[in-house]
């Protein structure tokens, strides 16, 4: 992902973006939508949204995810798969930082 890429602000622009494939995962989509546009859209507060929320893709609803894929005009599946792409990732780091290393031998650390 390009890191200059400019930040994109009205549904419409957001939609064209996912559409387009330039947005897999939540990482990439703010880095190109501000999480204020986001929360604004969802109805949230944007304080809790950009503390706690958006760093937890798991604790989403599915009828929040339906509320901003309506709010983006965007089929539901598009911005479920960005979610998921976003939790699949997250588990991934997750198991990979608490792997403890072995010696080779079976049954010992």
């Amino acid at each position: 992902m390009d890191e200059d890429l400019p930040k994109v602000k009205s549904a419409g622009e957001i939609k064209a973006i996912i559409e387009k494939g330039e947005v897999q995962d939540l990482t990439e989509l703010f880095s190109r939508v501000s999480k204020k546009t986001i929360a604004g859209g969802l109805g949230h507060n944007i304080t809790r949204f950009s503390n706690t929320k958006s760093n937890h893709p798991e604790t989403f609803q599915l009828d929040e995810l339906i509320k901003l894929a309506e709010w983006l005009d965007i089929d539901v599946k598009l911005i479920i798969d960005i979610f998921l792409n976003s939790i699949y990732k997250k588990r991934k780091i997750l198991q990979s930082s608490t792997e403890k290393p072995t010696n080779g031998l079976p049954g010992h650390l």
